[in-house]
């Protein structure tokens, strides 16, 4: 059983360190500018020199990290930290803004916090209103082991309350995990499982959430996961497999993972525990290694077996699923002699006409297979479908050469005072050294004799500064990008051109600025078109809170009025640095002129809005709720959200603010329920696969059932059979219309992919496993190429 330790107390922050006491400590400076005087560098301001220091104790322990003026306001950030008598840090204290704490200490000289703790608590009280625990607990269980039996973050809801992530670290009992074998072979076999594990065989670890719901992992004394079971049932019992979603994971003699058997495939064979190959093949992951334990086939549930063959260098070279099997092919890779790869292709079996095993034995004797000569085959038998290149601009694809263009490269778009104050832009001077960089690269078009082809140059410290690219009309886009000093992006050039038939080009130059902090701080932007560029507009301004967190974006500019932007999104994070929301002030009050707000809620029942609260305040970092306003008509509207324990949503309880609390007397209804909203066998099946849902909308002056979906599956299978909708009206609303009421709706092919879906016209073959006849196609990506839909 999970055990929680019920004090709460507030800790005494610890006692200040003595005046004169003696820390070690080692100082990191980096410099943001060029500086040829090391001497000089201690010296410098952080704005053109970072200074980050870390005081160790006695024994060597970090108590203290001190970045200098790193925050907005140009102050310390510090870390502080503590242990207890045994060397454990029990106590983690929040990072926080140097304040003068105690008399002569002085906030920002990037030195030694004297009293770190009670600066820390001066900052985190104006930080994070309403809380006042400002650190996360950590207890150990009581052996020399110190292993971590509960940890609790920061904050009055964690460890001020005493809800975290508890470990019991137990041994498991007889007849609690089931033993399963798998034998050394040539090909693919199910594992068989006779008997449980004895007591005392198996490691449990019990892990508890902030909602005392559990998951156990039992590991061998390898330290290997054999299950892994996520409670799902109220109050399961620990030792049965009733009441949780249970994995297996089967090792062979050699310890590699060569089964996953999946929860739902569990529930499928607990009552003989004898695995058919139906529910191996849509259900479990598998896999078989080679005697040097490489990867050789890998079969994912519902897809079809993949091989891959590797050669003398452990190098995977050739590789087919399925649907390059049925036509015969390979997918192939070639490499250079620093195992870089350069080439992938097609290939043709008929260029040699090996089985799989065959290629393995061949490809395993030699580091050129399979092409032992120096020359390709013809291209009947080999489609190149990219080829990449190194270290030098030796065959440059036709219509490129090995320099930059500089047509774009003038005091217009880019800053021509180099390595000076303030900003020491770099020149943008193409080097040589580009031993291990990619140079230039080509991808082909699929279904054409077309290559895109790209040509990379760098800077002398190794940096992109010009990237020249064939697009689809056959021109050339460019972009070219000017770094300062430390490698910050000062200037972005962006040239786009439509060759062929009404041909057309435009340039787009981005600016961009920094804090001393190397924050992003604006972006400029300047469009040019017909030879003629728009006045520069701030498209993004940006600002921080003290901590480096993202505090507001401010969007474009008026046009009425310039110095204004178009909207302005302020940021609120919680003291776990969750997004509690953007504009929620604008949520509240209705004086407020932004275009949208948000609130999300976690683990504080209370809301933005006065006297309304979230229904299930959440713990474990699930969103409890929403509330949210737009500019169209002014509504504020919310979503309270409910879970299972496996942290699947169950329901989304919607209300609109009417008379000054959320309810649905305003007739406006967009909730949704999965299952029933309460029990989650009745929403999801073990693999999380989705079997009831009904969704409300609105219509007219009411709210009704729009959609009351219902989902089944093919036998032993995650695959969608159909979808049908107990609402047989379309609502005209984007909900869910059941255009096939008489049969199955679904077809795949051997590889997974989705065929046929009736309900949406794309007729051809239902049900898994179809070699053809589908309205989709897919390409060797596994990605659709082309869809028939019936009028």
């Amino acid at each position: 059983m999970i055990i929680f330790i019920t004090t709460n107390a507030q800790v005494t922050p610890p006692s200040p360190y003595p005046v004169d006491v003696k820390v070690n400590y080692i100082r990191t400076w980096e410099p943001q500018i060029p500086i040829s005087d090391p001497a000089l560098v201690v010296s410098k301001p952080v704005s053109e020199v970072k200074q980050t220091t870390q005081y160790l104790d006695g024994l060597g322990r970090p108590i203290q990290m001190v970045s200098k003026q790193s925050s907005p306001l140009q102050k310390d950030v510090v870390t502080a930290r503590v242990y207890d008598e045994s060397g454990r840090e029990q106590y983690n204290y929040l990072p926080f803004v140097s304040t003068v704490a105690m008399p002569g200490d002085v906030t920002n000289d990037g030195k030694f916090k004297q009293d770190p703790f009670q600066q820390q608590k001066a900052f985190s009280q104006t930080q994070y209103p309403g809380e006042t625990f400002f650190y996360g607990k950590t207890e150990y269980e009581a052996s020399p082991l110190n292993r971590v039996t509960k940890s609790m973050a920061a904050g009055n809801s964690w460890s001020g309350s005493n809800k975290g992530i508890g470990t019991n670290y137990e041994i498991a009992g007889a007849n609690e995990v089931r033993i399963w074998d798998i034998s050394i072979g040539s090909t693919l076999v199910l594992p068989t499982s006779t008997k449980f594990y004895d007591a005392g065989q198996l490691y449990r670890i019990v892990i508890g959430n902030e909602h005392g719901k559990r998951t156990i992992e039992y590991k061998d004394k390898s330290g290997q996961v054999v299950l892994k079971k996520i409670e799902i049932a109220p109050n399961a019992v620990i030792n049965s497999h009733t009441g949780w979603l249970c994995t297996y994971y089967v090792y062979d003699d050699f310890n590699n993972l060569r089964f996953v058997i999946s929860p739902k495939a569990v529930e499928q064979i607990a009552v003989n525990w004898t695995l058919t190959t139906a529910i191996a093949n849509e259900l479990c992951f598998q896999y078989l290694y080679d005697g040097r334990k490489r990867m050789i086939i890998k079969k994912a549930p519902g897809v079809a077996e993949i091989y891959m063959v590797y050669d003398a260098r452990d190098r995977m070279i050739m590789s087919q699923d399925i649907n390059l099997k049925q036509a015969n092919k390979w997918m192939i890779t070639l490499y250079d002699g620093l195992n870089r790869p350069v080439q992938t292709g097609l290939l043709l079996n008929t260029f040699n006409n090996k089985t799989v095993t065959q290629h393995q034995d061949a490809a395993n004797l030699s580091s050129a297979y399979p092409f032992v000569t120096a020359l390709p085959p013809p291209a009947s038998q080999w489609e190149m479908l990219t080829e990449t290149h190194y270290d030098d601009y030796a065959g440059l694809p036709v219509g490129f050469s090995s320099t930059l263009i500089n047509t774009y490269i003038n005091a217009t778009n880019f800053i021509t005072s180099y390595n000076t104050a303030p900003l020491y832009a770099q020149q943008l001077i193409k080097s040589s050294q580009t031993i291990n960089k990619v140079t230039w690269a080509k991808v082909k078009v699929l279904g054409t004799a077309d290559y895109l082809n790209t040509v990379m140059f760098y800077d002398e410290k190794g940096r992109l500064i010009q990237q020249q690219s064939t697009n689809v009309t056959g021109a050339i886009d460019i972009i070219t990008t000017q770094y300062d000093w430390s490698g910050k992006v000062l200037r972005s050039h962006q040239h786009q051109k439509k060759a062929g038939l009404n041909p057309k080009e435009y340039q787009v130059l981005n600016k961009y600025s920094y804090d001393h902090a190397g924050r992003l701080l604006n972006i400029k932007k300047v469009f040019t078109a017909g030879g003629l560029a728009t006045p520069e507009k701030t498209i993004v301004q940006n600002s921080y809170d003290e901590l480096g967190q993202l505090k507001t974006k401010k969007l474009g500019q008026q046009i009425s009025n310039p110095a204004l932007p178009i909207e302005s999104l302020v940021y609120d994070y919680n003291i776990r640095s969750w997004l509690l929301g953007v504009n929620r002030d604008y949520v509240k009050d209705a004086n407020s002129t932004n275009y949208f707000g948000f609130e999300l809620g976690y683990d504080k029942p209370n809301t933005i809005i006065n006297a309304t609260n979230y229904t299930n305040p959440q713990f474990n970092g699930n969103i409890s709720g929403t509330i949210w306003k737009s500019k169209g008509d002014e509504q504020k509207r919310k979503y309270d959200f409910s879970y299972d324990a496996a942290n699947r949503i169950l329901k989304a309880d919607f209300n609109q603010y009417t008379a000054g609390t959320f309810n649905k007397t305003a007739k406006v209804d967009f909730s949704s329920v999965m299952g029933d909203g309460i029990n989650p066998v009745t929403a999801y099946d073990a693999n999380g696969n989705i079997l009831a849902m009904k969704q409300l909308g609105l219509q007219l002056n009411s709210s009704p059932i729009i959609d009351q979906l219902s989902y089944s599956y093919h036998i032993n299978s995650n695959k969608l059979k159909a979808v049908n909708d107990a609402i047989v009206a379309d609502n005209k609303l984007g909900d869910f219309t059941n255009k096939n009421t008489t049969a199955d709706d679904y077809g795949y092919d051997k590889n997974g992919n989705l065929i046929t879906d009736l309900n949406k016209k794309l007729v051809g073959s239902i049900g898994i496993d179809q070699i053809a006849g589908g309205a989709i196609q897919y390409n060797y990506l596994n990605l659709p190429k082309q869809s028939l839909q019936k009028g």
